[in-house]
């Protein structure tokens, strides 16, 4: 499984911070679902990246248009 898509290097800076914030949220959900500690962990820690790259992503836009 692939958790890098090539659209979204075409995409608008906005659209990939709401992609992002959407793949933390399955994860997350993910995690709440899992009854193994590690694979809980691992979907945990995999939101967090998420939720970090959304922040940049949103924080990038928010550059670009203060320009």
């Amino acid at each position: 499984m692939s958790l890098h898509q090539p659209a979204l290097d075409h995409a608008p800076i906005a659209s990939r911070s709401g992609v992002f914030r959407l793949k933390a949220l399955f994860s997350e959900q993910r995690a709440r679902e899992s009854s193994d500690p590690t694979s809980r962990h691992d979907w945990e820690e995999l939101a967090i990246e998420w939720h970090m790259m959304a922040n940049l992503a949103a924080g990038a836009n928010h550059g670009i248009s203060s320009n």
